[in-house]
């Protein structure tokens, strides 16, 4: 039987490894010091995926097992060029139907594009443009509530957090995405600010950053599909920004939930849709480097 001295000794203070420390540098995400050091923090626990909040190790090895994780998919959509004229011209019910069977997404997108075309003939062109004509018709073709998603989610600390956003719709962005990913959303933002060093440089000498998707639908049945909507035929292609954002939400969301991300190639009835090789590979890339190295730069 143990002394009484012994019973009483006081307990000792748990070990606090590595994945302790990198669980802690996560909840500190929004300093500047944690964007720095956590690559190199992630990279020494080994791959890790938020599953719930909780770190999971495993040995990054080349016998290791891969988890599958979501492949990109490339959705070809037509539209009326009829359409698109009409969108131009500010007849949004068009591509809707009728504005009293519209929802939030299809009021916001309309909104929008009718401030541009409003800015763009005070500036003395004599119609509108295609901006958000695209999202429209994706938005129709799905037939399901979507979000409208083109925020700086992936890598601003905003939509972490709980600072205060101004009311209305980001404000319901922000609250889905808590409801939804709340546990990950830190690991999300931290692999998403180390994969900016791997993007091309901006004029003003400073790496791009990954972006998100311009739809988000949270199915009924629990799954998520994020998609990027492009006017391929009209030279509208997807950049390195959008690709390694798609990466980042397919590797990181993927393992802990039903996640699919998809590009949208929108062409006219008489073009054929673009060839989407490229698009593929660098998404590969993207979600490599993600996997085996936790976007440490090299």
């Amino acid at each position: 039987m143990a002394s009484k001295d012994a019973r009483h000794q006081p307990r000792r203070a748990p070990r606090r490894g590595i994945e302790y420390g990198c669980h802690k540098l996560l909840n500190q995400a929004g300093t500047e010091r944690s964007e720095r050091r956590l690559p190199r923090d992630a990279r020494l626990c080994g791959r890790y995926r938020a599953l719930g909040g909780r770190f999971r190790r495993e040995r990054t090895t080349a016998a290791a097992s891969v988890v599958p994780m979501p492949g990109l998919k490339i959705v070809p959509v037509t539209y009326r060029l009829s359409d698109l004229e009409a969108w131009k011209d500010g007849n949004y019910a068009a591509v809707f139907g009728q504005s009293k069977r519209w929802g939030p997404l299809e009021r916001l997108l309309a909104d929008k594009a009718r401030r541009r075309r409003n800015g763009r003939i005070r500036d003395g062109h004599r119609r509108g443009d295609a901006r958000f004509f695209g999202e429209a018709v994706a938005a129709k073709s799905i037939g399901e509530a979507c979000l409208y998603g083109s925020f700086k989610w992936l890598t601003s600390n905003l939509w972490v957090g709980h600072a205060k956003l101004p009311g209305g719709y980001k404000s319901e962005f922000r609250n889905a995405l808590h409801a939804h990913f709340g546990p990950d959303l830190a690991v999300v933002r931290a692999m998403a600010i180390g994969l900016s060093r791997q993007l091309p440089l901006t004029k003003a000498g400073r790496h791009q950053k990954p972006v998100a998707p311009d739809l988000w639908l949270a199915a009924k049945n629990g799954s998520h599909r994020f998609i990027e909507v492009k006017l391929s035929d009209r030279g509208d292609t997807i950049s390195e920004s959008q690709l390694a954002g798609m990466a980042v939400i397919a590797t990181c969301l993927g393992s802990a939930h039903v996640v699919s991300v998809e590009v949208f190639n929108l062409h006219c009835e008489r073009e054929k849709p673009s060839d989407s090789r490229r698009e593929n590979e660098e998404f590969e890339r993207y979600c490599e480097i993600l996997r085996t190295t936790g976007a440490r730069s090299h």
